[in-house]
């Protein structure tokens, strides 16, 4: 080392000052790190908690409704329906999954991706269904779209980011209907009415403000002009469907309800399930379902065979129809 000092004091400079600079760098993220952990436990424990007070409201609440109904009146009506009548109310319920269909041939336009149009349909069947029946954020949908669609596509494809970004555009045809129920209803309505309406009804100026603020996010691979007025539309008729799913087996079961009556009883019912978190809105679905039918004057027995048929039709049987084709496919790998 020479007296003055030199190249060697400025090396060690370099290597001290750099030395601390890592440390505080690795402080900082270590910091970071336990924040986005501590956030993430909160949100994980929000998550726990608001379907655990949805299901213990629930109970209590269900408990006098349920002690009250007539079951044998529940399985007269369910015996007297018809090979044909069961036949209508299945196909209904693919019928209401159906839009959703549209979704994927969205995601696979934007990648330039051809898929023939009976497999895509039982590989959007399958995965919707799935997705449908599980919840989880639709973990199950889009595992069973990773599977199905990765022979399709280069192995860098960004698949999975941009299914995540389109399953923003799920919920704004039902923002559009709540923000409809709130501002055509015929009367004032209950707070615990309004408030799921309101929550869902302020998606979708949420969704255009994170839109339009964080452009660069929906830099989606094959983006091209009106491919949002596109999934809008696939999402108003996805709830619509639902609708008009319930109000045929209503129908076929001899309730004669109008649409117009029926339309916001299911409308709220949709919005409860959706902010209870629960997977397909389980209890808080039915629960205001039941409450609001019979205050249409639906016998609670008629309400409870509606709900049954739509969970049979809507939930269930595209799951029974929709498992043998992905055994076989996995098999067939």
């Amino acid at each position: 080392m020479l007296p003055g000092g030199g190249p060697t004091d400025s090396a060690g400079c370099r290597f001290f000052l750099n030395e601390r600079m890592n440390r505080i760098s690795y402080s900082r993220l270590t910091e970071r790190r336990k924040r986005v952990a501590i956030k993430n436990k909160y949100i994980f424990l929000l998550k726990l908690a608001l379907p655990a007070l949805f299901f213990i409201v629930l109970g209590y609440e269900a408990k006098g409704m349920l002690s009250k109904l007539d079951w044998d009146a529940s399985a007269g009506l369910a015996r007297s329906l018809s090979f044909l009548d069961l036949l209508y109310i299945f196909a209904l319920g693919i019928a209401a999954l159906s839009p959703m269909y549209f979704y994927d041939v969205v995601l696979l336009q934007m990648f330039s991706v051809h898929i023939p149009k009976t497999k895509l349909f039982f590989y959007s069947l399958s995965a919707n269904a799935y997705s449908n029946i599980v919840g989880l954020g639709g973990i199950a949908g889009a595992t069973l779209r990773t599977y199905f669609y990765k022979k399709y596509l280069p192995k860098d494809s960004p698949l999975v980011l941009t299914a995540a970004k389109l399953s923003f555009f799920f919920l704004t045809g039902l923002s559009l209907f709540a923000i409809a129920v709130l501002t055509n209803s015929a009367g004032p309505l209950d707070g615990w009415e309004s408030v799921p309406l309101w929550a869902i009804a302020l998606y979708n100026p949420l969704f255009l403000a994170l839109y339009w603020h964080r452009k660069p996010f929906w830099d989606i691979p094959g983006n091209r002009k009106g491919f949002v007025s596109e999934l809008v539309a696939i999402s108003i008729f996805e709830w619509l469907f639902i609708v008009l799913c319930i109000w045929g087996i209503s129908h076929t079961i001899g309730v004669n309800i109008s649409f117009f009556q029926l339309f916001p009883i299911v409308i709220i019912a949709l919005c409860t399930g959706i902010i209870s978190m629960i997977p397909g809105g389980a209890g808080s679905f039915d629960l205001i379902f039941l409450l609001m039918m019979q205050r249409e004057g639906v016998a609670g027995e008629a309400a409870m065979l509606i709900l049954f048929l739509y969970r049979l039709s809507y939930y269930l049987f595209p799951v029974l129809l929709g498992t043998p084709f992905i055994v076989k496919k996995i098999l067939g790998k």
